[in-house]
């Protein structure tokens, strides 16, 4: 039995966008089976992917180097576990999660269709009606710390904490900036996107995240200034080394991280778990990571997670992996309008992973949400529709 790439492509892509709604709606209101359906329908998402792509890709898996690097980065993730801890459930569970997000910006680039697209545009014109029903209700400022559940004076909308509520709000103020140029002959659709433009940008500075802020400011500003994007790989790679040389700069000069800005410090308490991580590092932890310790927890930095739980040399072809998505997914981006907030909103999650590692290394809603980015980035002419592969089963 013989079936058309697009349909499954298509079909697994659907089951994503379904589960990350599932997880948005079901965490501030505690339902913890929907979040769980979500999560493990994303991960399964993820298997079939893969399964599909080295299917599709097995003659030409040494000339494709970003499915070769997933799958190097794949079994040198093992490799880092099993060196400093053990493979269990958990461990597993978390390496898949970690994975994702590689896979998800390989698949971006297979069965672009301007139908699923709109799908997309659509999910996220709805969503700002899913934060207006939690900001209007008891939860808004409902933060779950280490002690419990507490009143915060910042915004949560019944999310965990701030920090994640803003990247909730910035992954759709992305996706809807780039929907108000998409629909430019669509008046009606422009005007909800614009009005929910606004609203996610108030929800977003009532969190006080200043590193969404910032990003966010960063992208208006440049398409207020700049009619058109020219993506270059050189650029691409500059942005990617910003979060490293910052992470270098604060171990060798801490002093640097207590400077204010918007009204606190900018290290805010992050100081402290890189001065311990560097208190306890040695080679064999900085090759290999410390997988017990760490296990790709949230150090409130990307690489630091990363080298930390897997080491230097996991980091070294995770970037690469990333770097080369980004790379094949951007380079379509010149000179067109509705794409350029989302190549923006996609370099800017890679210099906001100085603040915060979960967009890079927790997989889930984090990595549904950046592939749903990267997928209306590329040019509809990607598409594989017109090829077919052998249903694995027969």
């Amino acid at each position: 039995m013989r079936f058309k790439i697009s349909t499954v492509y298509t079909t697994i892509l659907c089951v994503m966008l379904a589960s990350q709604a599932l997880i948005l709606a079901g965490l501030p209101f505690g339902v913890h089976i929907m979040v769980s359906v979500g999560a493990w329908s994303i991960m399964l998402c993820e298997a079939l992917a893969l399964l599909m792509l080295f299917a599709d890709g097995k003659r030409q898996l040494l000339d494709n180097n970003r499915l070769m690097m997933i799958a190097i980065l794949a079994v040198l993730s093992v490799c880092a576990v099993i060196l400093s801890s053990s493979i269990d459930f958990n461990a597993i569970i978390k390496l898949v999660t970690f994975l994702q997000l590689p896979t998800f910006l390989f698949i971006a680039t297979r069965n672009n269709t301007k139908r699923l697209k709109e799908v997309i545009y659509t999910a996220n014109l709805l969503y700002p009606v899913l934060f207006l029903i939690l900001y209007l209700s008891p939860i808004a400022y409902r933060f779950v710390g280490e002690y419990g559940e507490v009143k915060n004076d910042d915004i949560t909308l019944g999310y965990n904490n701030p920090n994640e509520t803003a990247l909730y709000l910035m992954f759709c103020f992305f996706i809807l900036l780039s929907a108000f140029f998409y629909y430019k002959n669509k008046l009606t659709v422009r005007f909800i996107a614009a009005a929910e433009i606004c609203f996610l940008a108030f929800l977003i500075y009532k969190t006080d995240c200043r590193a969404v802020l910032v990003v966010c400011m960063l992208v208006l500003v440049y398409m207020l200034f700049s009619a058109e994007l020219y993506v270059q790989p050189l650029f691409i790679g500059a942005v990617f080394i910003i979060p490293i040389v910052y992470t270098i700069i604060v171990i060798c000069f801490p002093s640097l991280a207590y400077l204010e800005f918007m009204g606190e410090t900018i290290e805010n308490g992050r100081m402290n778990i890189i001065l311990e991580y560097i208190d306890n590092l040695d080679a064999f932890g900085l090759l290999f990571g410390n997988f017990e310790k760490y296990q790709l927890g949230n150090m409130h930095n990307g690489m630091l997670s990363v080298v930390a739980s897997l080491g230097i040399v996991v980091f070294g072809v995770y970037f690469a992996a990333l770097y080369f998505g980004y790379k094949r997914i951007l380079r379509g981006t010149v000179g067109k309008r509705d794409y350029m907030p989302l190549a923006l909103g996609m370099l800017g999650i890679i210099l906001h992973s100085v603040a915060e590692a979960a967009p890079l290394v927790s997989g889930s809603v984090y990595a549904v949400s950046i592939f749903m980015i990267a997928y209306l980035a590329v040019p509809e002419k990607e598409t594989n529709g017109s090829e077919e592969i052998e249903n694995i089963a027969s």
